[in-house]
């Protein structure tokens, strides 16, 4: 399988699991899509894209944010956080 980069987040997906709703079609990855497979909103984006971080890279939430932001401020579809506006992590579940 051709390995592809998720276009929101810029994920490598490698596993058919990796794709959004695990369609190898999909052109994001399983963290930037909802449970009908669309994609997220930018600040639901960033909720999931810290968790992700968090959970797969294993470190602070308060870096996994700035990673995940980092990653958004360059976003393949021409938006910047500051369309988005501030969101609040910590209310996220883990």
């Amino acid at each position: 399988m051709e390995q592809k980069k998720c276009k929101g987040c810029g994920m490598s997906m490698d596993e058919p699991s990796d794709y959004g709703l695990s369609n190898i079609e999909s052109i994001y990855c399983r963290y930037c899509v909802d449970e009908d497979g669309n994609y997220f909103e930018h600040g639901e984006l960033l909720k999931a894209m810290t968790k992700k971080n968090v959970f797969s890279m294993g470190i602070d939430i308060d870096i996994a944010e700035k990673v995940a932001r980092q990653n958004l401020e360059n976003d393949k579809n021409g938006k910047t956080l500051a369309d988005f506006g501030g969101i609040n992590i910590f209310d996220m579940t883990m």
